[in-house]
């Protein structure tokens, strides 16, 4: 403070102050960037949405589930399990149901593609005997 040879730390602690500046500076652009790239949801966040979707009635699992953010909301590619021997009518009335429903949520959804797969018994018992 107004003394001989303390002048450089003005300027050690201006660079300081450059490097927290630029530091801050990059978290914000990487922020930024991530809310302009359609960048994939939290593993959390997709179980949130998978238990919405498994809620409605009809469905017996979800196969595939793809959740990408793009700006504030987020797009969804789901494929709903449902019993194999339903009518095509019944698998889209079903289809309707988990759009409506994740369309519904607090989640922030924009738009959402349902993907109807069969419930195959003999599919089933393959895998599980494959995993033994």
């Amino acid at each position: 403070m107004g003394s001989t040879g303390t002048e450089v730390a003005d300027d050690w602690s201006a660079l300081t102050a450059c490097g927290i500046i630029l530091f801050n500076g990059m978290l914000l652009l990487r922020a930024a960037i991530n809310d302009l790239m359609d960048t994939a949801a939290s593993p959390e966040h997709e179980a949130q949405i998978r238990a919405v979707a498994n809620s409605v009635e009809g469905v017996i699992d979800i196969e595939k589930c793809w959740i990408r953010k793009s700006g504030l909301h987020n797009l969804i590619d789901i494929h709903v399990v449902v019993d194999g021997d339903l009518s095509v009518r019944q698998g889209h009335d079903i289809a309707h149901r988990v759009k409506d429903a994740l369309l519904e949520s607090e989640h922030r959804i924009a738009n959402v593609l349902v993907h109807i797969e069969p419930y195959l018994e003999q599919k089933d018992q393959r895998r599980r005997s494959q995993k033994l």
